[in-house]
């Protein structure tokens, strides 16, 4: 028996075989890594695929079992799988603000790379050597009220620091006060 093993997007397939290279279907294949086991069933084709539950960026080691049975004997494979941090996307827009305007919100948006709202990750904008921190809410969205009283263009910095699921990333823009 053989194990063929892909990982893709938080998501493990592992292919079960015969001697001859012939599909093994209907059979369950654990997975286990970082000490929490997953089981799958293979399929006609004997694919038997997992959702994984990790977040960190990191190398894991993987180990895919299948007992065996009256018919098949036992076999087992130890695999590597590294997770990549996942792009981000931030939204930083140009503001034009009336002078007598008493807040300024300016609102940068925070996406992951399937353009899904990423809550409650802090964001920071730095804006006339002054400096902002706020979480986003449940819309990916890191509200500012930023305090400038003079007239003039502003150009500040919106950055996510990155974490161990996601890339850090920054924009620039301007904000035009009148």
């Amino acid at each position: 028996k053989s194990f063929l093993a892909t990982a893709t997007t938080k998501k493990l397939t592992a292919t079960l075989k015969d001697a001859n290279g012939k599909a093994i279907a209907k059979k369950t294949v654990t997975f286990t890594v970082n000490g929490k086991t997953y089981k799958a069933t293979t399929n006609a084709k004997g694919v038997a695929t997992v959702k994984l539950a990790l977040s960190a960026a990191k190398t894991y080691k993987v180990t895919i079992k299948f007992a065996g049975d009256g018919v098949y004997a036992a076999s087992n494979k130890q695999v590597t799988v590294k997770l990549i941090k996942e792009a981000t996307k931030l939204v930083a827009p140009n503001k034009t603000f009336k002078r007598t305007l008493k807040t300024k919100r300016v609102i940068v948006t925070l996406r992951n790379s399937k353009n899904k709202a990423m809550a409650k990750k802090v964001v920071t904008l730095v804006v006339n050597k002054k400096r902002y921190t706020v979480r986003t809410n449940s819309k990916g969205q890191a509200i500012f009220n930023v305090a400038l009283t003079k007239r003039g263009t502003y150009k500040y910095t919106a950055k996510f620091a990155g974490n161990t699921q996601y890339k850090a990333i920054s924009r620039n823009a301007k904000i035009v006060v009148r």
